[in-house]
């Protein structure tokens, strides 16, 4: 998808559509309580006639059921879906031990980053953008990498990169 402000608003918009439902599904679920026997899509009726909003509600009453099945559920859901991501953000269900790659071990890594890239140059100028460009949708082969220049890029912007590695806790 390109990257445009109707993509983003798009974007965002689904995913408060999707974070909405169970709130709603709250709403209709405590509505479901006060109109019990009647679901409460009674007072979408509310403009019939009462005979037929009687037989439109006995018609479809399977349906409605499930729907308040449904909501029930996201509702029982979301504080079930809180607490696994606040585990999660707090490491609880990470068993791995905290492993520290030393900094000999870090080098060799690097070193052999660089050994295994067909084009070490092009390899390293995959991290850095040129100047005045935000981002590179496109990855590695995106013009806003591809006009790097090498002799711009220093020791401390190697450095830089290394340093992220080592924040991010992944090889270099």
């Amino acid at each position: 998808m390109p990257d445009s402000f109707l993509t983003r608003f798009i974007v965002r918009g689904a995913i408060l559509a999707l974070d909405a439902v169970p709130y709603l599904a709250l709403v209709h679920s405590i509505a479901a309580y006060y109109t019990y026997p009647a679901p409460p899509s009674v007072a979408l009726t509310l403009s019939l006639a009462p005979q037929h909003a009687a037989d439109f509600l006995f018609q479809h009453k399977l349906f409605f059921n499930f729907i308040s099945l449904w909501l029930a559920v996201e509702v029982f859901w979301l504080p079930i879906a809180k607490l696994v991501a606040i585990s999660i953000d707090r490491g609880i269900w990470d068993t791995k031990q905290d492993e520290r790659i030393t900094p000999e071990e870090r080098w060799r890594l690097f070193v052999k980053m660089l050994e295994s890239s067909e084009d070490p140059e092009e390899w390293i100028k995959s991290f850095f953008l040129m100047p005045g460009k935000k981002s590179a949708p496109t990855g590695a082969d995106d013009p806003a990498i591809e006009g790097v220049d090498m002799a711009k890029v220093g020791r401390t912007n190697i450095e830089e990169v290394r340093l992220v590695f080592i924040l991010l806790k992944l090889p270099d």
